[in-house]
């Protein structure tokens, strides 16, 4: 606070002890005392005060802060899920147009027109039956090399 050092305080009390006399000296020292500690009071209530304050101010701050954080979050949470149900719709038509094209390319090319199941079913269930006629095959070229009877 104030620079007064050991030489400066020898001074002061030296003056005051010629001006005051040996009498008064220890009374004035008291009531100098007592008004240091009354200033020493005052400014510490008034830093607790602006301490209070500023924290106050801080978590008005912070509450604001959430509640615009909340309807941020608010808002993405209901663009994602209307984001989610449009491209969930979209992806319905897409594959549902996608059947129909493939539908439409079969029933074409097959000679009598139509079928009773729709042609991308018949077309994945041949698939799947021509893939386990090709391992049965495999399976018993391999049995046939190894010298073992395919039953």
């Amino acid at each position: 606070m104030f620079d007064i050092g050991f030489w400066e305080l020898a001074l002061i009390g030296m003056i005051s002890l010629v001006v005051l006399g040996p009498k008064r000296l220890p009374e004035a020292a008291r009531s100098a005392g007592r008004w240091v500690g009354r200033l020493r009071g005052f400014i510490n209530n008034v830093k607790k005060d602006l301490d209070q304050q500023l924290q106050a101010d801080e978590l008005a701050e912070l509450r604001k802060l959430k509640e615009e954080l909340t309807g941020a979050r608010k808002t993405l949470e209901d663009s994602a899920q209307s984001f989610g149900s449009t491209l969930t719709s979209d992806a319905a038509t897409a594959g549902e147009s996608l059947l129909d094209a493939v539908n439409s390319a079969v029933s074409s090319d097959s000679p009598e027109g139509k079928t009773d199941k729709p042609a991308a079913k018949n077309s994945l269930t041949t698939d799947s039956a021509d893939k386990k006629t090709v391992k049965r095959k495999s399976s018993s070229r391999k049995k046939k090399s190894t010298g073992v009877s395919p039953d």
